[in-house]
């Protein structure tokens, strides 16, 4: 099979899901098609649920058969159901409690087997101890339901379903054309990133506000370090990542955070110092670490004046700004240098910001938040993962990145300007 022939195949895909979508929503706008929908028991959402359980399987005996493009649009078809029972469920008031543990508990015996198949099969193409986690993970994840009030999947569980569909689409392009252009480590990083959110999954289940506050404080810290060493190891953009990763969980949580006191937010400022510094230090030749430095005495200067939420720029969108500036205009310190001198200029001043939970971000519906995550993944591990050397993919996802976050800085102004703004309680990493 051609590499061609493949995306022809995904194209087709694509066009079925868009007539899925379509064709639903249409037939459950009335009320009389929500009442035929109500009436047909095979399109009840527990029903749909139970006939996917062994479609995984099925999928992997039509691949091993030689039969690759009916597996890939058997399972297509059966991940596309996802979509339709979750759509009926909510428009036709179908939504039951067993149904909030069975759907994902569905999804997992859809590509789970898969999975495995490819880390494991004739032609092994995913890392399989990461794939091991993550089904570990995901076994327990759905124990966890068990014993938790929440049953339905979190947002970080959504994200996870969707990234593991394009893992297993990766996958099956790379079993079937082997000649397809990918970074080594793309598939790898994917792997990676599906078992981290599948955790984040579990976690934010289990875990009460309190503990996950102190866990994103751990993750800040951590990560702090671990950027400041991957700048040094060569590592930018893994570096950016790792300093920012506890922001993003934060973000997409969208749990209750406890404020972590004075020392908690001093370590979180102290780790964007010496992760985002780093990245400047790294990328900033003769000047870097006259960057490096000007950039942590200004995280310094904004803890110095306690800058309540909604004063001045958060500190990691400053730091969002000036980090995908120095991967942006590497080899130009002097460009990186002016944006991040805006970037912490913001940060100190007495400008209203609000807050991004403040603003149109929670009011979004999910399924947004779970494909801005899905995307924001999957842009990051094609960053990380891409050969060393500017120019082509890397230069444009890091414009990209710095184009998003400038664009978030100016959403989080107007937002302040036209009253939307955070509560003044003090918060020097907000």
């Amino acid at each position: 099979m051609t590499a061609t022939y493949f995306f022809i195949l995904l194209t087709a895909i694509a066009a079925l899901a868009a007539g899925e979508r379509i064709g639903i929503h249409r037939l459950v706008r009335s009320p009389g098609g929500r009442e035929w929908v109500r009436r047909r028991r095979l399109l009840h959402p527990n029903t749909l649920s139970l006939l996917r359980i062994p479609m995984g399987v099925a999928t992997v005996a039509l691949w091993h058969a030689g039969w690759p493009t009916a597996a890939m649009l058997w399972y297509a078809l059966w991940m596309i159901s996802d979509l339709t029972d979750g759509t009926i469920a909510r428009h036709c008031g179908l939504g039951t409690e067993t149904g909030k543990w069975l759907d994902p508990l569905s999804d997992k015996c859809l590509y789970l087997p898969m999975l495995v198949y490819f880390a494991w099969g004739p032609q092994p193409v995913l890392p399989m101890p990461w794939v091991l986690a993550l089904a570990a993970t995901d076994v327990l994840g759905q124990f966890s339901r068990f014993f938790t009030r929440s049953k339905a999947a979190n947002g970080f569980g959504k994200a996870k379903t969707a990234l593991i569909t394009g893992v297993v689409a990766l996958a099956a392009l790379r079993g079937l054309c082997p000649e397809a252009r990918l970074p080594d480590g793309f598939l790898y990083a994917l792997t990676v990133a599906a078992t981290g959110l599948a955790f984040l999954s579990l976690f934010g289940k289990v875990a009460g506000d309190r503990v996950w506050a102190g866990f994103l404080l751990g993750v800040k810290l951590v990560g702090g370090g671990s950027a400041l060493w991957l700048a040094g190891r060569g590592w930018p953009a893994a570096a950016v990542a790792a300093a920012l990763a506890g922001h993003v969980f934060e973000v997409f949580g969208e749990r209750a955070v406890h404020p972590t006191g004075s020392l908690g937010t001093a370590g979180e400022m102290a780790a964007l110092a010496l992760g985002v510094g780093g990245v400047l230090w790294a990328g900033g030749g003769a000047a870097g670490p006259w960057l490096a430095g000007i950039y942590a005495v200004a995280m310094g200067v904004r803890l110095l004046l306690a800058r309540p939420v909604g004063v001045g720029l958060a500190p990691c969108i400053a730091a969002w700004v000036t980090g995908t500036a120095a991967l942006a205009f590497d080899g130009h310190p002097t460009a990186a240098a002016a944006v991040a001198a805006v970037a912490v200029a913001l940060s100190c001043s007495s400008l209203r910001f609000a807050a991004l939970g403040k603003s149109r971000w929670p009011r979004l519906p999910a399924s947004v938040k779970a494909t801005a995550l899905v995307v924001l993944v999957t842009a990051a591990a094609l960053r990380v993962s891409w050969p060393d050397g500017r120019g082509g993919v890397p230069t444009g996802l890091d414009l990209a990145a710095l184009a998003t976050a400038v664009a978030t800085a100016i959403h989080l102004r107007r937002a302040a300007a036209a009253g939307d703004s955070a509560p003044e309680t003090p918060s020097g990493a907000a």
